[in-house]
């Protein structure tokens, strides 16, 4: 990982995520890493020594600027590849380098190979094996699925990703707007995967002033709370529409299984989904 740097992208209103973003980051990806931290002001940011601030521009005059601001913070990044993430996609667990490296390995080898997907998430859109291995295999993503294009945590062909942040403005837009079958290759794992992390982001305009801790471990949750780095007074259970489960209604105790009483639409699919994708960290 230290051959490939991590790009965070963050804003002047969402910062202060990283107060939560950051340690998480170090308790789970323990590795060599170099991360630079897209925003715009800086003040009050406390970074590691293997972390850089990057101020894009003075600030951000519009959320369609968003493409374009990333875009030319990165387009001089030497390597021909990046792994880019938003600062409120919480890392969950620890990072599995035998999977980073299997899947950096099939993104050098093989220019076909545009994006990787670090997470958990690519094997519930169409998509196919191509190589097993027992008790984890690698998959590829349908050419006609939706949501090709993510921002979850992935190893991105630089050289892609730029093209593709040339036609876009907003994060919205960016993941949505781009036709399918192009040809090119999508691949993650599956049964054994490179880094756990949220599904649903930790802030969300749903939810103003809400933070989501959904995903994260209670005794993760306590740590942050304990640091100050959240405050037990605006943390909730999802993002989803509809009632969600607050952290004054359950605190320390909270069950996956309490999902059940609040999921209404499609309730037994989207717990199985939760279920799968979290329940080892609600054990």
């Amino acid at each position: 990982m230290k051959d490939i740097n991590i790009y965070i992208i963050t804003s002047d209103k969402t910062k202060h995520v990283l107060k939560a973003a950051i340690p998480l980051m170090e308790k789970y990806w323990n590795v060599e890493k170099h991360v630079k931290i897209l925003g715009f002001n800086g003040d009050g940011i406390d970074l590691p020594k293997d972390y850089k601030f990057v101020s894009m521009k003075p600030a951000q005059a519009t959320i369609d600027d968003w493409a374009k601001d990333i875009h030319s913070a990165i387009q001089n990044d030497p390597n021909e590849h990046v792994i880019f993430m938003l600062d409120d996609m919480l890392v969950l667990d620890h990072i599995d380098m035998n999977m980073f490296n299997l899947l950096m390995d099939r993104c050098k080898t093989d220019s076909n190979v545009v994006r990787a997907a670090l997470c958990i998430d690519l094997q519930f859109l169409p998509c196919f094996v191509t190589e097993g291995f027992g008790d984890h295999s690698i998959i590829e993503q349908s050419q006609h699925s939706e949501y090709r294009i993510t921002t979850q945590p992935s190893i991105w062909r630089k050289d892609y990703l730029l093209s593709i942040l040339a036609k876009s403005t907003n994060p919205w837009q960016f993941e949505t707007a781009h036709p399918s079958r192009d040809g090119k290759r999508i691949i993650g794992t599956r049964g054994i995967y490179a880094c756990s992390c949220m599904g649903e982001t930790a802030l969300s305009n749903r939810y103003p002033g809400m933070f989501n801790i959904l995903g994260l471990k209670l005794s993760d949750v306590k740590w942050l709370v304990d640091m100050g780095a959240i405050n037990e007074s605006n943390l909730q259970w999802g993002q989803y529409l509809g009632n969600v489960p607050q952290f004054s209604n359950y605190g320390y105790g909270f069950k996956l299984e309490v999902l059940k009483n609040y999921l209404t639409d499609n309730g037994q699919s989207a717990y199985n989904y939760y279920l799968t994708k979290y329940g080892q960290n609600y054990i």
